[in-house]
């Protein structure tokens, strides 16, 4: 997939809901991204700090502003009860606050947490299927 693309994973696993929520809080966290719960589906976890990179753009490095949505919801797979963690972000993602450089900044950033994500979830033994 493209950097600079629309992008995004779906990740289903196996797991009571409250387990689920709480091992990506703690993936999140453990890399230095902060929990805002939007509502009983939708979280957002954020990293850097928004006036360095507007001030530096897409040269922020390590403090380079991004935010993370992901919706997590219940449904059912050939029967049995999992959890659909939802992780999308968008083509503007990233430009707003470091043009062209932020945008694939962004766009690196998200795709290797997605992967590491979805690792995270496979070593678990709770991920049952990936959709792009």
């Amino acid at each position: 997939m493209a950097e600079d693309r629309p992008g995004g994973v779906v990740l289903t696993v196996r797991g009571v809901e409250t387990t689920v929520r709480r091992m990506v809080r703690d993936f999140f966290t453990a890399r230095g991204w902060r929990e805002h719960r939007l509502g009983p589906e939708l979280t957002e976890y954020r990293t850097g700090n928004r006036w360095m990179t507007i001030l530096l753009g897409g040269l922020a490095g390590p403090r380079f502003h991004l935010v993370a949505p992901l919706r997590l919801r219940r449904t059912r797979v050939d029967g049995a009860a999992v959890i659909e963690i939802h992780y999308r972000w968008g083509e503007q993602v990233g430009r707003a606050l470091g043009g062209a450089l932020g945008r694939a900044r962004a766009g690196r950033t998200h795709l290797a947490t997605a992967a590491a994500l979805e690792q995270t979830f496979a070593e678990a033994g709770l991920l049952v299927q990936v959709r792009g």
